[in-house]
């Protein structure tokens, strides 16, 4: 299907994922075409290769000898493209399903999870290339080992590949092994429940080719172990095969590895315990693999630091959008800056996950020494289908539980806020994973002596 010259058009290739698979089929020399609704770095970079861009989605877009259109699980019903391509009767096939077809013949080895996946991605990815197995990848962020984008050409028969759960899209792909990195209840706008959702990583074990490799973080293992896998788990329980204590890792009681990493936090030990656990099985030298994950960066929006503005105060960057990720990602700071005050600016994402986990969220900021929510980001719902829930409700239920949080009342005044009422002594870490970052763009405009990375 993806042949040379095989013409493709992209509805929404601005996207992480979809920019990442349409960088893949470039490479094998297929002809790109794609739109979004918005220009981005990524649609630059697309431009400065001589991609066909479209700022725009109308019908017009769609041309008579366009082979395949792929859409993202956003594009809705009524997209002109969408339409256009219908009547002409061209093939589509959403992400998932196009990248379910792209990979199937290669060794893939998926992450999947709640959390954790983009790191735990990147970082298994290193180790492969440390390793010197020169695999293919596709991560969901951006890597500057990757000159700054979300994909790797390579060689090898390998593709490590971050496999998201949502409208359980991982269910197309076909991996020969899979890492799990934690199972924690999310996208119950989809799923509707625990149980569902707990049933759809059951599914996808269950897609493992025979004789593959099932590693899962054992203290929160929701499935069941199939026969003839190769089933490790990894987490800090002792149950575990691969124990973490501390920064060291057991193997049946065994000391095997010393993780000393330079991104922080207990959530990205367990994660580098997971991808040490993959590796190990996937037969790689355990030196090659320690060295790999101590000289891992970390990656872009992932407690990513960002510079320092003009009161002194330093900025991170983070894509925390769930209430377990919150706290992982304000105790890694804590663990960074253990006296320093720390502020933390959230922006939830959805109304719905919002309402879902409404007591969560209100709990989630116990490491912060203030709280700041500048509004919700609206995607796949309307503030009128949940008309309770609001930023300003929000801020009096996590009132319940914090002495200091406040409503920003946009990104301008929030802005405002930070840059005339912090001072050196001040962390400040921009959350969320809709458009909260302009935040950060914002308090590093004109009169401050640092660029906003």
């Amino acid at each position: 299907m993806f042949a040379k010259g095989f013409k493709i058009h992209f509805i929404g290739l601005g996207g992480i994922g979809m920019s990442a698979l349409a960088g893949h089929l470039m490479s094998k020399g297929c002809v790109v075409s794609g739109s979004d609704l918005c220009d981005s770095q990524i649609l630059q970079n697309f431009k400065k290769q001589g991609v066909e861009v479209f700022l725009d989605q109308k019908k017009t877009n769609i041309r008579d000898d366009i082979d395949l259109v792929i859409i993202t699980l956003a594009i809705e019903e009524n997209n002109p493209e969408l339409i256009s391509a219908k009547l002409k009767k061209i093939k589509i096939l959403t992400y998932p399903q196009a990248l379910g077809e792209f990979t199937k013949e290669f060794y893939l080895i998926s992450i999947c999870g709640s959390h954790g996946k983009s790191t735990s991605t990147a970082m298994l990815s290193k180790v492969l290339i440390d390793a010197n197995l020169d695999p293919n990848v596709l991560i969901g962020t951006k890597l500057q080992e990757f000159a700054n984008t979300n994909y790797r050409i390579g060689e090898s028969d390998y593709f490590v590949m971050e496999s998201c759960e949502y409208k359980e899209a991982f269910l197309y792909y076909s991996p020969s092994a899979i890492l799990v990195t934690n199972i924690d209840p999310d996208h119950l706008d989809y799923y509707g429940n625990t149980e569902n959702y707990y049933k759809a990583y059951e599914k996808f074990v269950g897609k493992l080719k025979g004789g593959g490799i099932l590693v899962i973080n054992g203290d929160s293992n929701k499935i069941s172990a199939f026969a003839g896998m190769t089933e490790r788990t990894f987490g800090e329980n002792e149950k575990n095969d691969y124990v973490l204590k501390g920064g060291e890792i057991y193997l049946h009681g065994e000391l095997i590895g010393k993780l000393n990493l330079k991104v922080p936090g207990r959530h990205n030990r367990i994660n580098a315990c997971g991808v040490f656990a993959i590796a190990d099985a996937l037969k790689i030298d355990r030196k090659v693999i320690l060295n790999a994950l101590n000289n891992f960066e970390g990656t872009w929006r992932r407690l990513e630091y960002k510079g320092k503005i003009s009161s002194g105060a330093i900025v991170y960057d983070d894509y925390g959008h769930h209430p377990t990720e919150i706290k992982a990602s304000l105790e890694a700071m804590r663990e960074l800056y253990p006296l320093n005050n720390l502020i933390c600016v959230f922006q939830p994402h959805q109304f719905s996950r919002t309402r879902f986990f409404w007591d969560e969220f209100a709990r989630s900021f116990s490491y912060a020494d203030q709280v700041i929510i500048p509004n919700i980001y609206k995607v796949r719902d309307e503030k009128s289908d949940f008309p309770e829930i609001s930023a300003e409700n929000l801020v009096k239920e996590i009132s319940k539980y914090h002495k200091n949080v406040v409503y920003g009342n946009g990104f301008e005044n929030t802005a405002k806020i930070l840059k005339e009422k912090t001072s050196g002594n001040d962390v400040i870490v921009i959350m969320g994973a809709g458009d909260v970052e302009r935040i950060g763009k914002i308090i590093f405009l004109k009169g401050n002596h640092a660029l906003y990375l």
